[in-house]
């Protein structure tokens, strides 16, 4: 499919794979975003660009259509990152401002490979229609300028997932902590954002690198669920995490970087709660979080999703009467409980009840691997 113009829109918008430079003619104007919205890797991975790209994009591409009366030929280099990134681009203007189909936004681009890691396309863009149906993003409202200042590294990388009910960021570090200056962001650094966001709790998945009183001075309930890094949650993990859930409206989750074990647990929180396929679970987190849920923790996400919808499994099997007990005990500072009450899943966060939960330490789990900071 090189050097070969593919129609996207009718009479308007047209793609192609070819390296630059390229002139205009008389019919096509061409025009490239590879180097004004590159993928950066966390690792080794290609993509997905953020959704917030995409919406940049969307400016591009109207500015583009406004000042020029020829037809638009979106061009790309053909390294897989640049073509399969831009592809993306095009087929969320598709579905975002111009309301295609998936079926027929992948038909226009089926003879071209594309993968994330695992991800497909398809599956990109049934996350976003799922997201749309519910709410969490609007064409015409969604702010896309103040999503990506707060997921950028030097604005402290928070992604919220879900409108007013959960949030991904990287782990705090106290000053002392010789990571600090590698990730200077103390909690404290969070702590004016988070109220003006009113959260109520914060769920920390690795080993602790600050004083978890930072946050409950500043009102913020505060869950230790410690798991190895790069691993799935285990079933006691995801068990207290639904249960934390069901007591709290607004969630803020982190690992050290909160790619892999948050992101995780992100994607159980769509799966049981909004219903999301584990794939459309997966893509969604990748286009807020580039690089998120390492290849066992998508195994095991796939492989767990008929669990997750089961409202029956990861919940706990405590009496009413022993959990109310319980939550009346994690009450008393630094005070250790295995368990709170029951789950009850609600189908919107809406619905969540606030409860004053204040700490939980989960026993016999290993303690977070560190990862390497960003720089």
């Amino acid at each position: 499919m090189k050097n070969q113009i593919i129609e996207v829109i009718k009479d308007s918008i047209y793609f192609l794979i070819k390296s630059p430079p390229i002139q205009d003619s008389h019919e096509y104007h061409f025009f490239t975003v590879n180097q004004l919205l590159p993928y950066i890797p966390v690792d080794k991975e290609i993509g997905p660009l953020p959704l917030t790209s995409s919406f940049q994009f969307f400016q591009i591409l109207d500015q583009q259509l406004q000042f020029t009366t020829k037809k638009l030929v979106l061009y790309s280099s053909p390294e897989p990152s640049f073509y399969q990134n831009s592809i993306l681009l095009l087929s969320t203007y598709l579905l975002l401002h111009q309301n295609q189909s998936i079926n027929t936004i992948c038909s226009i681009f089926h003879k071209y490979e594309i993968n994330f890691s695992g991800t497909t396309l398809q599956q990109i863009l049934a996350s976003l229609k799922k997201a749309v149906g519910l709410q969490f993003i609007n064409f015409n409202t969604f702010q896309w300028q103040y999503q990506a200042f707060y997921q950028s590294i030097e604005n402290g990388n928070v992604s919220e997932i879900i409108p007013n009910g959960l949030l991904v960021f990287p782990g705090p570090i106290d000053i002392k902590h010789p990571n600090y200056y590698d990730h200077p962001f103390h909690p404290k650094s969070y702590i004016p954002l988070f109220e003006s966001k009113n959260l109520t709790a914060i769920i920390r998945l690795n080993s602790s690198q600050y004083n978890r009183n930072e946050f409950m001075n500043a009102n913020i309930h505060h869950f230790d669920l410690i798991f190895e890094d790069n691993q799935p949650p285990p079933d006691m993990v995801v068990k207290q995490f639904f249960s934390i859930c069901q007591h709290e409206k607004f969630i803020g989750i982190h690992s050290q970087k909160s790619i892999g074990r948050a992101a995780t647990l992100a994607c159980c929180y769509l799966i049981r709660i909004f219903r999301f396929k584990a794939t459309e679970a997966i893509a969604y987190l990748r286009i807020f979080r580039p690089g998120s849920i390492s290849q066992k923790q998508q195994y095991w996400l796939i492989k767990n999703e008929p669990r997750l919808h089961d409202t029956t499994d990861f919940v706990n099997t405590f009496q009413a009467k022993q959990s109310e007990k319980m939550v009346k005990e994690a009450l008393k500072p630094h005070e250790k409980v295995q368990a709170i009450s029951p789950m009850r899943v609600n189908d919107r966060v809406g619905e969540f009840v606030n409860s004053p939960v204040r700490q939980l330490h989960v026993k016999g789990f290993s303690k977070g691997v560190r990862l390497p900071i960003i720089k």
